[in-house]
């Protein structure tokens, strides 16, 4: 650490265990509490698992208290938060998206239970709310071509009423290429999905998320492909009609 956050650590006099910062003959401690780095690492290091068991006891004894403070303190580094887990999101995207899949297909019974909680909220309304107006705005900006509700509804006979992940029937249009990916807004791009499958697979590459899914057939993702006239090696090669 030869340069440090000074918003965090300063370097002051030698701590008791002589921990010498870069051979400055002083010790690089934490602003906060004034205790030395390396102290506090050794100190954790050593004591690891009677640390965790104690954080834990604490929290479950003091859970409203703990979770109000940490409340205050995020909403006081709100925009600090906001650019780490921005940046750390665009360093690790596919790996996060993998991740929710593979908990989602673990977790099915919870999972659901959490959306229709969140369903249900303000905060959803207020969401989804922006949501559409997100995709107004994609929609306006990628290519378009128009298409008729007979051609729809041919396109949910050609997969006979079922949505092409799940093989249950099929109750939305879903992007195959997302949107947010550069996918068209074109006949050639969509396909009759359930709305749970579509509300999943949200903005993720269609061939990544659908594999990972517990309810992957090979069989439906052929099929797909023949009808939409790709291949593995020309997804994202849409028609633009």
């Amino acid at each position: 650490m030869d340069n440090f956050d000074t918003s965090k650590y300063f370097s002051g006099s030698l701590c008791k265990r002589n921990h010498n910062w870069n051979g400055t003959e002083q010790s690089l401690r934490y602003l906060s509490s004034k205790n030395c780095i390396q102290c506090h690492q050794k100190h954790y290091q050593e004591n690891q698992e009677d640390i965790k068991k104690y954080a834990s006891e604490h929290y479950s004894r003091n859970k409203e208290r703990v979770n109000k403070q940490r409340r205050k303190y995020r909403a006081k580094k709100r925009e600090y938060f906001r650019k780490y887990y921005a940046r750390y999101y665009a360093a690790n995207k596919e790996s996060i998206k993998k991740y929710r899949a593979d908990y989602r297909s673990k977790n099915k019974e919870r999972v659901k239970l959490w959306i229709e909680k969140w369903e249900k909220s303000f905060k959803a309304k207020i969401a989804n709310q922006r949501k559409r107006e997100n995709r107004r705005k994609i929609k306006r900006n990628n290519y378009s071509f128009p298409y008729t509700s007979e051609q729809l509804k041919q396109r949910f006979k050609d997969f006979d009423n079922k949505c092409v992940y799940c093989g249950e029937l099929a109750t939305s249009i879903d992007h195959f290429i997302p949107l947010s990916k550069g996918g068209t807004d074109t006949l050639s791009n969509l396909v009759p999905a359930c709305c749970r499958c579509n509300g999943r697979k949200t903005d993720f590459d269609p061939e990544l998320w659908y594999k990972s899914q517990s309810f992957f057939s090979k069989n439906r993702w052929q099929n797909i492909l023949r009808i939409l006239g790709l291949s593995e090696a020309t997804i994202g090669q849409l028609s633009l009609f």
